[in-house]
């Protein structure tokens, strides 16, 4: 899988929150032909030290944190031991940034199955 590239763009706070406009990232195909390519917006971020996976929070101090990419996302829930060491908020961040609800999702196995399916267009 290729990382993407996520240009930060504008910062805008909105209460306790902190929303982020990305660029369009502008890929090449085999071809040569340039097609638009969908960005992984979230608000997902990992420790540089301990890998922490988290949400961005207000008072967090972004010397400690990264924005992380699909692939590291992926990667990151493939390799944990059960899916409750990601906590759910990061799933539901992660659910809705490819067009999907959390809540509508009992099972985590399918959960995952429809993200990763839904997540194709990002990569």
């Amino acid at each position: 899988m290729k990382n993407l590239n996520i240009n930060l763009t504008n910062k805008y706070e909105m209460g306790n929150s902190t929303v982020y406009d990305y660029d369009i990232a502008l890929n090449q195909n085999k071809k040569g032909e340039r097609k638009i390519k969908k960005q992984f917006n979230t608000n997902i971020v990992a420790g540089k030290e301990d890998k922490d996976i988290r949400l961005t929070y207000a008072g967090i101090d972004m010397e400690d944190y990264r924005y992380i990419t699909l692939d590291e996302f992926i990667e990151a829930v493939e390799e944990a031991d059960t899916w409750d060491f990601i906590d759910g908020e990061v799933y539901d961040e992660a659910l809705k940034a490819v067009g999907l609800d959390y809540s509508q999702h009992e099972d985590p196995d399918t959960m995952w199955e429809d993200f990763l399916e839904a997540a194709k267009s990002y990569q």
